[in-house]
């Protein structure tokens, strides 16, 4: 009996569920359908705001909540602090803790404590979003109404590429209904899971800088504005570190556009900014990092082992006249290619080194026998 119970406790409520979505998606239905009467809308277009609604509006039963009654419980005094702890690092199944946008924060200098409670209310405003292939996230020019938090697939801003460097996009772009006479618009830059666009126009208040499509399925953490400055005036300490975030990615953005002359698809161009990445990695922490074992670093061995020879010193080993060569590397610092570089380098200028001491030593001789014989000679006489 008690087992009955249960089971038809849980299938009421399954029934219940299911009956509170349908009525969910019924009203929203309604709503296009009043929304397409006043509008005056084509039967076309409003029979596809109908299907959409059918296949979406489903999910959109999750978010639907008092969230107002939830912010109390978070601002107020009612949760316990370990509790509010543990919960920001599994929201949204650990994404919004792994978030660029919310790692921006704790990176900053200007920051020694991220309050619990930011990622709960950012968690709140938010909501899961879902993307196919080729979908536009938005186009150029558009209002700025949302933040995207990439949490799977791939997303890149697109453009037209040019000879002196790239161009955004016009709306104008989209609008051929027929796909073959469309100018082709190809990926400058990329966003992946973790990564986060549409923050500048947020929150700076502009309209849309560029157009997003989605290159591989996908999902994002939707953050509206309204909710997003709410946030902000929540925690205004953060508000500046967030906007000098956006002005230095639109900055970067602007110049991935400017090098966006050939057109290349997505494998392509993933391909090239990798390659660009790793040389531009190697300059930087290797420019000219050999020159010390070239030919000026040799001579200044060499000087080195001559002036130890001048004065009188013994015969200089092989560390000691490498010893300038061997600081100018490690004040660069060593990374394994250093290192190994190192290793290869050094070896060669030991057996220089060597043949050095050898031609010393032997020049050392002959000196001695010089000297030797002239004070003969002088005792001769």
């Amino acid at each position: 009996a008690v087992v009955h119970s249960i089971l038809v406790g849980e299938v009421i409520n399954a029934v219940t569920r299911v009956e509170e979505r349908d009525k969910f998606v019924a009203q929203q239905i309604a709503l296009i359908q009043r929304f397409a009467a006043h509008t005056e809308l084509g039967a076309d277009l409003s029979k596809s705001l109908l299907e959409w609604v059918g296949t979406d509006a489903k999910s959109w039963r999750t978010h639907q909540y008092d969230t107002d009654a939830m912010k109390q419980l978070i601002t107020g005094r009612y949760m316990h602090r370990d509790l509010m702890g543990e919960l920001p690092r599994v929201l949204f199944s650990g994404d919004l803790a792994k978030s660029l946008f919310t790692k921006v924060l704790s990176l900053s200098n200007e920051v020694d404590y991220l309050p619990p409670r930011l990622p709960l209310l950012l968690a709140l405003a938010s909501y899961r979003s879902y993307f196919e292939d080729g979908e536009l996230a938005y186009q150029h020019h558009d209002h700025a109404y949302n933040l995207f938090l990439v949490t799977s697939g791939l997303f890149t801003y697109i453009g037209l590429p040019r000879l002196h460097g790239g161009k955004d996009a016009p709306p104008r772009a989209f609008e051929a209904s027929d796909l073959s006479i469309r100018e082709p618009l190809f990926p400058y830059m990329i966003f992946g899971k973790n990564n986060y666009f549409g923050d500048d126009e947020v929150l700076r208040r502009r309209a849309r800088h560029a157009s997003c499509r989605c290159e591989r399925a996908g999902s994002a953490l939707i953050v509206p504005r309204n909710d997003l400055r709410s946030l902000i005036e929540e925690f205004p300490q953060f508000g500046p570190i967030w906007v000098s975030e956006a002005r230095r990615r639109e900055i970067h953005r602007q110049g991935c556009l400017k090098r966006l002359r050939h057109p290349r698809h997505l494998p392509d161009f993933a391909a090239n900014t990798i390659q660009d990445f790793f040389r531009s990695f190697l300059q930087r922490s290797s420019p000219k990092r050999r020159i010390g074992f070239s030919g000026r670093g040799l001579q200044r061995a060499m000087n080195r082992a001559n002036k130890l020879r001048l004065m009188g010193k013994s015969s200089p080993t092989p560390s000691q006249a490498g010893d300038a060569s061997h600081r100018l590397d490690t004040a660069r610092g060593s990374n394994s290619e250093q290192l190994q570089s190192l290793i290869e380098m050094m070896g060669t200028l030991h057996g220089t080194m060597q043949n050095l001491h050898s031609k010393y030593s032997k020049l050392y001789e002959k000196v001695e026998k010089i000297e030797g014989a002239e004070r003969g000679d002088a005792r001769v006489v």
